[in-house]
């Protein structure tokens, strides 16, 4: 599952909760705003912090490999509907973010990028989403 590439931890380091608060806490709100202590890679995959350990001298060819995939797979729009989304809400109430997050869900609902990644994912293709200028 790569559903988060900031929830994922080599096996020579320890994590704490800085290191990830973008990617994890701002997700999830599940990880204190402050540890003192960093988790090792088994605690770290115990809690369900990270989704995966990575072999440390594969780090960069897995790292390729994820982007590769989110770039070929993932629609632009949503990629920066939520990357707007975890900064938005890093210090936000749960209760704001929460409803601020279903209004944006159901919003990408409604985006033809939506029919194109159903339409690719029926056909069997490569999806075509539209490309954003940023």
């Amino acid at each position: 599952d790569q559903t988060n590439p900031l929830a994922e931890l080599t096996h020579k380091r320890r994590l704490s909760a800085r290191a990830v608060s973008v990617g994890v806490r701002a997700a999830r709100h599940s990880v204190p705003r402050q540890m003192n202590a960093g988790l090792a890679k088994g605690e770290a995959e115990r809690l369900g912090v990270v989704n995966r350990t990575i072999e440390h001298d594969r780090l960069l060819e897995h790292a390729r490999d994820y982007l590769t995939a989110l770039a070929t797979h993932s629609a632009p729009r949503s990629l920066q509907t939520m990357k707007h989304q975890i900064y938005k809400h890093l210090d936000a109430p749960i209760g704001d973010a929460m409803r601020e997050s279903q209004r944006l869900m159901d919003e990408c609902l409604k985006r033809g990028d939506f029919k194109e990644g159903v339409a690719s994912y029926v056909e069997k293709r490569a999806p075509r989403f539209e490309r954003i200028k940023v």
